[in-house]
């Protein structure tokens, strides 16, 4: 992102900018947009400016997010199935931490997701920090950078979105957020008030655009890519329908997508 990101600023007012920054390299749609994991608030923000101005969006891809705290979910104890998913997750969660963090991490992660789950369920104001959000990743920010980046999300986390469009897919790993949504979509179906259709990877959530797990991401969006190219309006009505049909024996272009997704996460990890 640009550094459009001024404290007064909303994620519309952010969006139209990064719109028209789109536009300049490609001034007509259809588009296809995709954004990891809170980017894939601001990527339906985009989606909808676009759309605003008389263009087609006609794939987007949600990478391992979740929606905005705008948008309320059921608790886990509303139904058995969503306190199984809970109860899993947390289980899965402290292996996660206990093994791969020291004990001082572990107890202020685990304090944060006991602080910010209820709040999600019982729609008590919470405010996501960017020290929280990045702490796993060992990044920290300070001075204007932290101002700048709190702002900012708290921007994307206000946002409420009109309406996603129609041909939205969630690509997710195995593991629900503590806070939820514990449902497969991750809530994202209250979003486009149509079934959206999940594609599971493996790995963690900081894993979908390294290095190891660009392929499995490149391999679950190529088919979708392919139908788009091949016959646009066959895949719109696929995928307002929910068929999730894959033709695997299709597989031009496959090899490009593959090849460009992980030369970015290379080229990223690198850069770190």
């Amino acid at each position: 992102m640009t550094k459009v990101e001024a404290a007064g600023e909303t994620l519309s007012m952010k969006a139209q900018v990064y719109a028209e920054l789109i536009r300049q390299t490609q001034p007509r749609g259809p588009y296809a947009l995709a954004g990891y994991s809170t980017g894939g608030i601001v990527s339906i923000a985009v989606a909808e400016q676009l759309i605003e101005l008389g263009h087609e969006v006609d794939f987007l891809g949600i990478l391992d997010g979740t929606p905005p705290a705008s948008i309320p979910f059921p608790s886990p104890f509303t139904s058995p199935r969503r306190l199984l998913r809970l109860g899993r997750t947390t289980l899965w969660r402290l292996q996660e931490i206990l093994e791969r963090r020291s004990m001082a991490e572990s107890a202020g992660r685990l304090l944060e997701a006991a602080v910010r789950a209820p709040a999600r369920w019982f729609g008590l104001t919470y405010r996501q920090s960017v020290r929280g959000l990045f702490r796993h990743a060992g990044v920290r920010f300070a001075g204007e950078d932290l101002v700048s980046m709190q702002a900012q999300l708290d921007s994307i986390m206000r946002y409420c979105p009109k309406k996603a469009p129609s041909n939205l897919v969630l690509f997710r790993t195995k593991l629900d957020p503590f806070e939820g949504p514990h449902e497969p979509d991750l809530g994202w179906s209250r979003v486009a008030r149509h079934d959206v259709p999940v594609e599971w990877l493996a790995g963690r959530h900081e894993d979908v655009l390294s290095q190891s797990g660009a392929p499995g991401l490149a391999a679950a969006m190529a088919p979708y890519l392919r139908r788009r190219a091949a016959d646009p309006n066959r895949w719109r009505n696929r995928c307002v329908s929910g068929d999730r049909a894959r033709e695997r024996e299709d597989t031009h272009g496959y090899d490009e997508v593959v090849g460009r997704v992980t030369a970015g996460a290379r080229i990223a990890e690198d850069a770190d």
